[in-house]
């Protein structure tokens, strides 16, 4: 996990953030969202995402 990637923020209030998980047999994979304060901004913006094998290999 990249520990350096933070959320938004207007200097009063950060961007809320969300994750998906999504699973198969084969592994997870993780996206990672936020949710920008400021009006006018994207619904939600992706930031990042990574993958984990599955326990014994699937």
């Amino acid at each position: 996990m990249d520990t350096s990637i933070q959320l938004a923020s207007n200097g009063v209030e950060y961007a809320h953030g969300f994750a998906v998980l999504s699973l198969s047999p084969s592994q997870a994979t993780v996206n990672y969202y936020q949710v920008p304060v400021s009006v006018g901004e994207p619904p939600a913006e992706w930031m990042f995402g990574e993958s984990f094998p599955a326990p014994g290999g699937g």
